[in-house]
């Protein structure tokens, strides 16, 4: 069964003008050592945000961060501007669990050097897509 997290990565993996920066170098979580080239990491940092605080019992509404690491500042705001145009037209299923996605909503990049590895940059773009359950 394919989870949310295999879903995006398949999904990005098909987005050219993404992969024309990246190729295949997508990663759920953390990057191998050694990477030299530009890539994205992404994980679920809230699992969902519960509309149902709000009577909305049939939708739930996990928030994703994306970390783009260049070595370019340039790239990095490419790839996150390209990575939230992405995602703001993202829409239907994600995961096999029956989630269909209704609402997409993407912000950032937010860049700047990487604090780790003063020779990369690092952007930040958050997605916020609201499925049914």
């Amino acid at each position: 069964m394919a989870t949310i997290e295999d879903s995006i990565k398949t999904w990005i993996s098909e987005q050219s003008a993404i992969t024309a920066y990246i190729g295949t170098d997508i990663y759920h979580a953390s990057r191998p050592q050694g990477l030299e080239t530009d890539y994205i990491c992404y994980e679920m940092i809230i699992p969902s945000n519960e509309p149902y605080a709000f009577g909305d019992t049939d939708t739930a509404q996990p928030a994703f961060q994306f970390s783009i690491f260049s070595k370019r500042d340039d790239y990095c705001v490419t790839i996150g501007n390209l990575l939230v145009s992405a995602l703001n037209r993202y829409s239907g299923a994600l995961g096999t669990g029956g989630n269909v996605v209704i609402n997409s909503i993407a912000r950032g990049p937010m860049v700047r050097r990487d604090t780790s590895d003063e020779t990369w940059f690092m952007g930040i773009v958050e997605w916020e897509p609201e499925y049914e359950r």
